[in-house]
């Protein structure tokens, strides 16, 4: 049951917020501006209070905690209905998906476990037994590896690291802290732990961000994520700008999103909010970041969301009745749809972080090749379409122009191509189709445009 309902966009007033508190020697001062575009969004209706939630961006499909009943709704992104129940474990909790292998990684905390599930086919595939509870989850496609904090009575979680193809444990590092939240960058092959209540440090949140190489599963460097000392809420990364995203709350400084440059580690930036944090998630596609809030007290009035722009840094847009309950946050970057959970109002909510179109120009050269998905897993018989899109270095789309696909000779047996060529649109881009054949393998798509060359891999499978 869906019921449309346009947001009402609070204007977040010019402010000056002067912070002085313990261990902070700093002055911030933020302006927040409020773009006037005003998005539509959608209520699913789904008859359970919703968790944590995730997007498979090949299939369209959004991946709902249910703890209510033990299972994960499925919901067709097209026509936002539930579509199937998968029965897990008890208590699912954090979820997290392997874009490239099509798998999703579900906690379980009660039952120390992990359900494996086959987003193709909507079905419980294995279960991880673990030593202790699961707290956190972290994915990294590219290499097929799990992170999972694993919780210990004395704040010395560890974290595991699961082999996915085997689905087994092949590394375990102690991380000395309590494990608050996981994120991979799928370009640079780190991933960034953020933890905080070092047992053997006199301050009470440290807000550690250790970094681990993917490719050794060895510690490279560490850096402190929240320079206030205020209890750390979450973590994430943008691969495309290489920014770090680390979020903490507290009753003395409120909110605050300190962004880190992942090349040396360094603080670029501070962001103030007005309530707490409770969530955060960035869209690669449109460099947006998302902070999920709620009133310090409950007679403030705040806005539910708020967006920042990755460019300038500030907060563009101030969502004030998304709803109270908000608890987990999604985006497809395809369709640059967002999906929040509300348990109160037990519903997802969704609308459209659609990207700022920059008006074509005849004159732009190429530079630039995008091509959405990258790496792509099929079924025999199943379809999907890739867009390639062409852009200057300043992000003008590259109109009228020619991009080729040829499939690597081997690969013809397994894939085929809805055209060899095709002319990009007004936004700069083009989109071709590609159907598994009935024969499993491997295949390689070049597609190139002037001097332009970028490859997508594509596995069919039974």
């Amino acid at each position: 049951m869906r019921s449309p309902e346009v947001l009402n966009f609070s204007i977040c007033c010019l402010y000056e917020y002067i912070m002085l508190a313990l261990f902070v020697s700093f002055v911030s001062i933020y302006c927040h501006s409020t773009v006037t575009a005003q998005p539509v969004f959608t209520n699913i209706e789904l008859g359970f209070k919703p968790g944590n939630i995730c997007v498979n961006p090949n299939n369209n499909n959004i991946y709902v905690a249910d703890i209510e009943n033990n299972s994960v709704a499925v919901i067709d992104g097209g026509t936002n209905e539930v579509i199937k129940t998968i029965e897990t474990s008890d208590i699912p909790e954090k979820i997290g998906i392997n874009t490239i292998s099509n798998r999703i990684y579900v906690t379980h905390f009660i039952n120390k476990s992990i359900s494996v599930i086959d987003s193709l086919e909507n079905s419980v595939i294995d279960i991880v037994k673990l030593e202790n509870a699961p707290s956190e989850i972290g994915i990294n496609s590219e290499m097929n590896l799990i992170y999972v904090g694993q919780v210990s009575n004395d704040l010395n979680d560890t974290l595991l690291i699961i082999d996915g193809e085997k689905n087994k444990i092949i590394d375990i590092i102690k991380m000395g802290m309590r494990i608050v939240n996981i994120t991979v960058n799928t370009s640079s092959g780190l991933i960034y732990i953020l933890s905080d209540s070092d047992p053997n440090s006199e301050i009470p949140f440290d807000n550690i961000v250790t970094v681990i190489d993917s490719s050794t599963n060895k510690i490279v460097s560490s850096f402190v994520g929240g320079i206030t000392r205020e209890p750390s809420v979450d973590i994430d990364v943008n691969p495309e700008t290489n920014r770090i995203y680390v979020a903490t709350s507290g009753f003395a400084i409120r909110g605050i999103i300190n962004v880190f440059d992942g090349d040396d580690n360094g603080n670029i930036a501070s962001i103030n909010f007005d309530g707490f944090i409770d969530n955060i998630k960035v869209n690669p596609t449109t460099n947006h970041i998302f902070a999920l809030k709620r009133p310090v007290f409950s007679d403030e009035n705040v806005c539910s969301i708020d967006i920042i722009d990755g460019h300038s840094n500030e907060i563009i847009n101030c969502i004030g009745n998304a709803g109270h309950g908000l608890f987990g946050i999604a985006i497809n970057p395809v369709t640059n749809n967002v999906y929040v959970s509300d348990k109160t109002a037990a519903r997802l909510i969704t609308f459209s972080d659609a990207p700022i179109i920059i008006p074509p120009k005849e004159d732009c050269q190429a530079e630039i090749i995008e091509i959405v998905p990258d790496r792509i897993t099929l079924r025999k018989g199943a379809e999907i379409d890739v867009n390639i899109k062409l852009t200057d270095n300043n992000g003008c789309p590259v109109i009228n122009t020619g991009i080729n696909a040829i499939i690597n000779l081997r690969g013809r047996r397994s894939i085929t191509l809805s055209s060899s060529n095709a002319l990009t649109g007004t936004d700069g881009s083009a989109t071709f189709s590609i159907s598994a054949n009935n024969n499993q393998g491997n295949a390689r798509i070049l597609f190139s445009a002037n001097k332009l060359r970028k490859y997508v891999n594509v596995k069919i499978i039974k």
